[in-house]
């Protein structure tokens, strides 16, 4: 199983989608959305212990090369909803779907908040044209070990 800040922002506001167990299907959620946006955006995929979609947040709206939230901001769409399980993703508007450093960063600051929230990202996933890029599927995330959040090696 793999894997958004109020409800005017839910990307699937009288649709269905099945199950969420892959950054592919992020992709294939968020894509067609991100690829209309101009500057980099940020959203939560809130999915229930099945992986069934529960919805998607907007949790942020940026520039055409960064987009920044409160980690607080990324985590109350799943409080709210009372799912346990959420994927981040953001946008590249250039195209590519490379993370920066601090894409990277953001990704384990995230994990450590949810975490410690009783939370848990499964994924980061960042969205270009026609390609993503997976954190979980590079072998670029963070696990527990023995009560600690820590960097996993690549």
């Amino acid at each position: 199983m793999l894997f958004a800040a109020d409800r005017s922002s839910d990307i699937l506001a009288g649709r269905s989608f099945g199950p969420v167990r892959s950054a592919a299907d992020v992709y294939r959620l968020l894509g067609p959305r991100a690829a209309k946006e101009r500057v980099e955006n940020a959203w939560i995929v809130l999915l229930d212990v099945h992986g069934h979609l529960n919805g998607t947040r907007r949790i942020a709206r940026g520039y055409y090369d960064s987009v920044g939230f409160e980690l607080s901001e990324a985590l109350r769409p799943a409080q709210s909803a009372g799912v346990r399980y959420l994927v981040l993703a953001h946008n590249h508007p250039s195209g590519s779907a490379v993370p920066s450093s601090d894409d990277a960063e953001l990704t384990f600051q995230v994990e450590q908040a949810a975490y410690q929230s009783g939370l848990y990202l499964l994924d980061h996933v960042v969205l270009g044209l026609n390609e993503y890029y997976s954190f979980r599927e590079r072998g670029l995330f963070v696990v527990e070990k023995s009560g600690q959040v820590v960097r996993m090696a690549a």
